[in-house]
């Protein structure tokens, strides 16, 4: 099933990802799998910069998990 029409024709190198699943050689149609991933990969980062989604903060290059003692090994 197509779920989008592309203004342009992919580069054969992602032809076979927009184009998967689809009968016919129209490379514009789009599949639902590259829909699925394109917005994914758009909609990730703003979801995490609402939401103050991060790694831990590192100081001197040392995770703040490693600068406590949670992961040494004891004496």
């Amino acid at each position: 099933m197509v779920v989008a029409k592309l203004p342009f024709v992919p580069i054969s190198l992602f032809s076979g990802l927009t184009h998967r699943n689809l009968d016919g050689t129209d490379f514009t149609d789009c599949s639902a799998l590259f829909a699925f991933i394109l917005s994914s990969m758009s909609v990730k980062p703003i979801i995490s910069n609402l939401f103050d989604y991060s790694l831990p903060k590192r100081k001197n290059g040392i995770s703040e998990l490693v600068s406590k003692s949670y992961f040494s090994i004891p004496i």
